[in-house]
């Protein structure tokens, strides 16, 4: 028998006390994080670690090195572990093939959709093992709160935030189901902004569509004065008040969303939303850069100023499987990356 359960949520080691680099410049940052990368080799074994690096240490951590040969394709394998892209273009259509999105400082996403780098709500990762494993946590990146000023988003149960949806198969059956939600606010700029100038504002965005229950809502890139992207929000249909009465106790509502997916293909496209990918493809040619990449990503985690939204997903007893699905509500305006995982030693 299948259970649903939310996830317990924990925080990634960020810094206490009041926030040292609010008038510090990114520049200024990237070379304190320069400065700590340096001495990384020498200091080793006293450098602090993130809760994240520390708990996928040994384990399956989809950053690494090893999943690096993932991108850019549907499916990949390493070891005893697939990883696979799917997406779709309507809700009751079949899935089809994907790219998977890889870099050493988020993990596993997929290529093109509404953000480049992520799982966005119309695309799924279904990462199977060749022989089954006992999985305790659940270590997802880039799930955020307090998307709705930048992204018109709505999210379930009316609150700011993104969800991701895990399904655990065991030999085709259903062993349990995950709802993660960020807990971190969504900042300015990116965690990968700060820690190399390879990374761009709005670098993996291509396009962004956010449906709530009677709305929805399209990112527009320059729709604003300052040049920035905008939301325009149009009305998809609304149900009288009094009638809502009738749905009370049904626990979903399936909604065709053909129509709106067919009408996302003519969307805006961001110009800087494939130079993110473009800058991780150059720098998987150059195995250095890749762990330059990596040290500053860890070094930023433990002394830096901004959250890259790194999210634990701990279950409350550890579960077999053999198939993990990676998917997000289609309601809100959710995208996220896979860091990795942690299995019951």
């Amino acid at each position: 028998m299948a259970h649903t359960v939310s996830s317990e949520i924990r925080r990634s080691f960020l810094p206490k006390g009041p926030n040292p680099g609010r008038n510090v410049s990114r520049n200024a940052r990237r070379a304190i994080l320069a400065a700590s990368v340096a001495m990384m080799p020498a200091f080793a074994m006293a450098e602090p670690m993130a809760e994240i690096d520390a708990q996928l240490a040994g384990q399956i951590d989809f950053r690494a090195d090893a999943f690096q040969g993932c991108m850019d394709k549907q499916s990949c394998t390493v070891g005893d572990i697939t990883a696979s892209a799917y997406r779709r273009t309507a809700e009751d259509a079949d899935w089809v093939v994907a790219r998977l999105y890889w870099d050493a400082v988020d993990g596993l996403g997929v290529l093109d959709g509404g953000q480049n780098d992520e799982i966005d709500f119309d695309e799924k990762i279904v990462v199977s093992f060749a022989s089954p494993k006992t999985v305790k946590t659940i270590w997802l990146s880039d799930l955020f709160i307090s998307e709705e000023a930048r992204y018109s988003g709505v999210s379930l149960n009316d609150e700011d935030t993104e969800t991701a949806e895990v399904e655990m198969r065991m030999a085709g059956a259903t062993a349990m189901q995950m709802r993660i939600t960020g807990n971190v606010d969504l900042p300015n700029t990116s965690f990968n902004e700060d820690i190399s100038k390879a990374y761009v504002e709005d670098g993996d965005l291509l396009t962004r569509l956010v449906m709530d229950q009677d709305t929805i809502n399209i990112v527009v890139p320059g729709l604003r004065e300052n040049g920035e992207a905008g939301a325009i929000r149009a009305q998809i249909g609304q149900i009288d008040k009094d009638k809502l009465e009738i749905f009370a106790g049904v626990p979903t509502v399936e909604v065709d969303i053909s129509t709106i997916l067919a009408n996302a293909k003519g969307m805006p496209v961001f110009p800087t939303g494939k130079h993110n990918e473009q800058q991780v493809a150059r720098m998987l040619l150059s195995p250095s850069q890749i762990a330059d990449l990596r040290k500053s990503a860890e070094a930023g985690r433990v002394i830096g100023t901004k959250s890259n939204g790194e999210v634990a997903g701990v279950l409350p007893s550890p579960v077999t499987t053999d198939e993990l699905v990676f998917a997000t509500p289609i309601e809100t305006s959710n995208d996220y990356s896979i860091a990795g995982l942690v299995l019951a030693r």
